[in-house]
């Protein structure tokens, strides 16, 4: 969010951030289908400040961008307010696009699978074309789901209200006391709340033993053991951590 001058004080706050930039020789964006063209503005105009090179696409940092346009669209907040209507388009409608981009190169191999009918049906989903057969086939697939460990499928939501709202109300069926965690953060007051507004992690976290969580980033753990984003498990009690700090989950 903000203005592109907005950004590029931002950057300049951090000397590492910094130093990235003017290290960068080739800039990888992949899934960047979810790029607005105000974000690919954005974008090219830091790049350009922070190197002191604005003559060229980027400050003159090779770009490799992947991704299908028919995927994902743009991730942007309100756009019917926002006076930058930019933030509503695709990166490819950017004019900087055109001075950016010299090759594309379109993959038509597939890797993932060598299951014909599941690629055709893909193919399908992804020209909003799908067939009675491939649409019977999905249909059989809809069944109730059992799980050995006792953790019950994630469900998805488009919005992330929806979500805190089903969270809420699978809390409010289990029974016992709450705990509830308040993370204690520190540094540059903008960066903290750029971090809260924008990031997935909560505030506040309140348990129960019997809540299901998920891991929100990848994390070490001991013995080399190693999760991972997505990880799933079940709150089976909470046990204080090393340093007299308050009891945690485990």
């Amino acid at each position: 969010r903000g203005t592109k001058q907005d950004l590029v004080r931002f950057v300049k706050r951090n000397g590492k951030a910094v130093q990235n930039w003017h290290d960068c020789r080739v800039l990888i964006i992949d899934e960047v289908s979810m790029m607005s063209a105000d974000l690919f503005n954005k974008l090219d105009y830091v790049a350009k400040e922070i190197r002191s090179e604005r003559t060229k696409p980027f400050g003159g940092i090779q770009l490799v961008l992947v991704g299908d346009f028919y995927q994902l669209p743009p991730v942007f907040k309100n756009r019917q307010s926002d006076a930058n209507l930019d933030q509503g388009l695709k990166c490819y409608e950017s004019p900087e696009w055109e001075r950016a981009i010299e090759i594309n190169v379109r993959l038509t191999q597939v890797y993932r699978t060598k299951d014909k009918a599941l690629k055709d049906m893909l193919d399908e989903i992804r020209d909003n074309n799908l067939s009675q057969r491939s649409m019977n086939l999905l249909k059989r697939l809809q069944r109730e789901i059992t799980t050995p460990s006792g953790v019950r499928p994630t469900i998805l939501y488009p919005t992330n209200e929806q979500v805190d709202r089903k969270n809420a109300e699978e809390m409010g069926r289990l029974s016992g006391e709450s705990e509830t965690y308040e993370a204690e953060d520190s540094g540059h007051p903008d960066d903290l709340q750029y971090m809260d507004r924008y990031t997935l992690f909560p505030r506040k976290l309140t348990l129960k033993i019997g809540a299901q969580v998920m891991l929100l980033k990848n994390q070490s753990g001991d013995l080399g053991t190693r999760l991972v984003n997505g990880s799933q498990g079940k709150v089976v009690g909470f046990v204080s951590a090393s340093g007299g700090l308050s009891p945690g989950p485990e």
